[in-house]
C-alpha cells in the first residue's frame, strides 16, 4: 500500500493566534533576559541607570509574570489545537490537517 498526501496549509493564521496568546509571556521573558545581561555588564546604557537591586527585584517579578502568562497562553493554545478537526478542515481555501503518530 502506498499513499501520497499533500496538504497546503496557511499556517500564518495559526501562528498569529498562538503569538497573540503567548505575546505577554514572550515580552516578560525578553525583559528577564535583558535584565540578566544588565547585571553582567559594566557598559553604561539606559538599563544600567537603574540599580542592581532594582534589576534583581524586577527579574523575580517578571519571571513570576512570565510563568503565569506562559501557563495561561499555553492553555489557550492547547484549547485551540484540541478544537481542530483531527482529519482535516478547510478555511479560506486552505486545508489544514494533522496526524497523531
Amino acid at each position: 500500500i502506498q499513499a501520497e498526501i499533500a496538504i497546503e496549509c496557511d499556517i500564518d493564521s495559526m501562528l498569529c493566534r498562538m503569538a497573540n496568546d503567548l505575546k505577554f509571556a514572550i515580552l516578560y521573558r525578553t525583559g528577564v533576559e535583558i535584565l540578566k545581561e544588565r547585571l553582567g555588564s559594566t557598559r553604561l546604557s539606559f538599563i544600567n541607570i537603574h540599580s542592581e537591586e532594582w534589576a534583581v527585584d524586577t527579574i523575580l517579578e517578571w519571571e513570576h509574570d512570565y510563568k503565569e502568562k506562559l501557563r495561561s497562553g499555553l492553555s489557550n493554545v492547547m484549547t485551540y489545537i484540541h478544537k481542530l478537526d483531527p482529519n482535516c478542515y478547510q478555511k479560506n481555501g486552505y486545508k489544514y490537517g494533522y496526524m497523531h503518530g
